[in-house]
């Protein structure tokens, strides 16, 4: 199965558009150029797979929204875009006025410093009941960003990021404040539009993505065009879980097969 993997704009390796807003406009841009430049037909008849993670969720529905029969399949994984506002009140609160009250100098390194550590704490790294406390703090600090990798950290890898992009944190601040994780009931109704299921995979101990309202509010949204998982786990889960989330959408795209074997399994769009 074809795979086309890109970074959002000013992540990963990816540049950073710093005389653009980060809204809808720019990332259904970088979509439509990521599909374009390759030399398979990815807007044809068949349409493409999307799957969205965290904010790169509420992108890839409000994308898939727009464009109901261009997107075949739509995978959503602890997504925003549906966030409870008072979950991020106060982060909300620092977007609007922090630009007045501060120097952007001091703004910056505020952010930054707050990047620096887990942006998930309280319940965050929660994980079975039987776990030791020990085990949990050990799993907490020493999150693998990647199981190819296990050496590298979560953390470790945020703090690459802040030290050597330099446009990370204009593309953070710009989509933080124009790509709204809360709020977007109406733009997700559009995907009752498409003829498949949207499938929606959240983490049991979300602090932020709290599965209950989430499944109240997309249920709301979607009607009988949801597809609803949830794994156990907070906001790490496509980490974390990442053998249940391949499986999970192995059964939706109907595809046999799973990693339990260690084989890999390519997925359609991940962004």
């Amino acid at each position: 199965m074809p795979c086309h993997d890109f970074y959002l704009w000013g992540h990963g390796y990816t540049d950073s558009c710093i005389d653009l807003s980060h809204d809808i406009r720019l990332y259904t841009s970088q979509i439509l150029l990521a599909v374009t430049s390759s030399h398979l037909p990815w807007t044809g008849v068949a349409g493409f797979g999307l799957i969205g993670c965290s904010r790169g969720g509420a992108i890839a529905a409000e994308f898939a929204g727009y464009f109901p029969n261009m997107v075949n399949s739509l995978d959503l994984l602890a997504p925003a875009g549906l966030v409870r506002k008072e979950r991020l009140a106060t982060q909300m609160r620092l977007l609007e006025i922090g630009p007045f009250l501060l120097p952007s100098s001091i703004l910056g390194k505020l952010v930054m410093k707050r990047l620096s550590r887990p942006l998930f704490e309280n319940g965050a790294n929660e994980s079975a009941s039987s776990e030791k406390e020990g085990e949990r703090k050990s799993r907490k600090t020493k999150a693998q960003a990647s199981p190819k990798y296990p050496h590298v950290t979560v953390a470790e890898t945020m703090k690459w990021t802040m030290q050597n992009h330099k446009g990370f944190y204009t593309s953070f601040m710009s989509t933080a404040m124009h790509m709204h994780g809360t709020g977007q009931l109406e733009k997700w109704e559009l995907l009752r539009r498409r003829e498949n299921k949207t499938l929606i995979i959240a983490g049991s101990n979300n602090p932020i993505v709290v599965a209950k309202e989430l499944y109240e509010d997309a249920r709301e949204a979607l009607g009988d065009k949801l597809d609803w998982r949830v794994l156990e786990g907070a906001h790490g889960i496509t980490i974390m879980r990442s053998k249940e989330i391949v499986d999970a959408l192995c059964e939706s795209w109907q595809i046999r097969g799973s990693v339990s074997d260690g084989q890999s399994l390519a997925m359609k769009e991940v962004m």
